[in-house]
């Protein structure tokens, strides 16, 4: 079995090779085929992409123009789960402490319980919902924190994997959506049952 460490060594290698204008493409492809799921949707957490990371700028203007309160993550030096704030143009966001853009400091954190739906970022996922994320746990403690919000995934096609290694603090998509596909992932799995310990 391959293992996580492996799959990641894979996977952003795959990513950090594709074209610059491919990934762009993509990623406005992805964001078209995310924009049903999230749109009815009134305040939904999303990100600000890294290195060869989809970028879900499209999809954060469409969200936007539909009346959506956008909220960007905040890495937290004390906590492994995540702050969102309310972002509503990029002149809000400053580098972080990982050197990423992130909410400037001023800005109040929104309460995690609030957020309707969530765009999470990986470097794989598989089709019943699994992630690959970098091997912090951010994302994993911070959705066990929203138990009642939509998990929607985003990802390059490329990413998609046979089965993502799982353990008991692993929190599933809802759904994931690339640039050629929707796959449904664990609709009846709820954040809560697989809180982190």
């Amino acid at each position: 079995m391959t293992s996580k460490k492996q799959m990641r060594a894979t996977l952003l290698a795959v990513r950090d090779q594709m074209p610059l204008p491919v990934r762009a493409k993509k990623s406005a492809s992805a964001c078209a085929n995310a924009v049903t799921d999230l749109s009815q949707h009134k305040t939904v957490a999303v990100y600000h992409a890294i290195r060869s990371e989809l970028h879900p700028d499209a999809l954060v203007a469409s969200l936007r123009a539909s009346g959506a309160t956008t909220l960007y993550p905040r890495v937290l030096a004390h906590s492994r789960v995540l702050e969102f704030c309310v972002v509503r143009s990029d002149s809000d966001l400053a580098p972080g402490t990982l050197g990423i853009l992130e909410p400037k400091a001023e800005l109040p954190p929104y309460p995690l319980c609030d957020i309707d739906a969530l765009l999470v970022p990986a470097l794989g996922f598989d089709a019943t919902g699994q992630r690959l994320g970098w091997g912090q746990g951010h994302y994993d403690h911070t959705l066990a924190q929203c138990p009642n919000a939509t998990r929607v995934g985003i990802c390059f096609q490329e990413q998609i994997v046979d089965s993502v290694p799982s353990e008991a603090t692993d929190v599933p998509m809802h759904i994931v959506v690339t640039d050629a596909k929707r796959y449904e992932g664990a609709r009846n799995t709820s954040a809560a049952q697989r809180e982190p310990s």
